[in-house]
């Protein structure tokens, strides 16, 4: 049985191939869903990076159609989503690897990297980032689109706001 939904990737480049990489460890690919390809305005990425289906201001979503965007800057991953959550774009979260506490919320669009640790009664945003053997402790908020990078501890009850980037 082939999987319904088909997931496209935003950025062909490094940390868009690195996503592609960690979606094929998921436990959901095959399964729930497959990689279509990547979005991206670059022509020259295209023969090095893999199948480079359209453009993320300019593509048309279709039923099945599921997204990722694999892009570091906060500002940056705002701008290529939003042309797509315009058309109706479904993003998923991709939690590969993850130890979650106990009640841990967690939105939309979100990416953790392996070995990424979130404790109880934390709220995680949208389109948030965090990269890989990172740590939050228990009761952390996290606002959207923010990029937490590798190797950071976040302590207890720390508050996080929206459009940051922690390294």
């Amino acid at each position: 049985m082939s999987p319904r939904n088909q997931l496209l990737i935003i950025n062909a480049g490094g940390f868009g191939r690195t996503v592609m990489s960690l979606a094929r460890s998921d436990s959901a690919y095959n399964t729930l869903w497959t990689i279509k390809g990547f979005l991206d305005d670059r022509p020259e990425l295209g023969s090095t990076a893999g199948a480079v289906v359209g453009s993320p201001f300019t593509y048309d979503v279709h039923i099945g159609d599921i997204f990722l965007c694999a892009v570091g800057s906060p500002a940056d991953r705002r701008k290529y989503a939003a042309p797509l959550l315009a058309k109706g774009a479904h993003f998923i979260s991709l939690r590969t690897d993850v130890n979650f506490g106990e009640r841990v919320s967690v939105g939309d669009g979100c990416i953790f990297e392996i070995r990424v640790s979130v404790g109880p009664d934390s709220i995680i945003g949208d389109f948030v980032t965090i990269m890989s053997t990172t740590i939050l402790g228990h009761d952390v908020t996290v606002g959207s689109y923010v990029q937490i990078g590798s190797f950071v501890f976040v302590g207890g009850g720390a508050y996080i706001g929206s459009d940051v980037t922690i390294h």
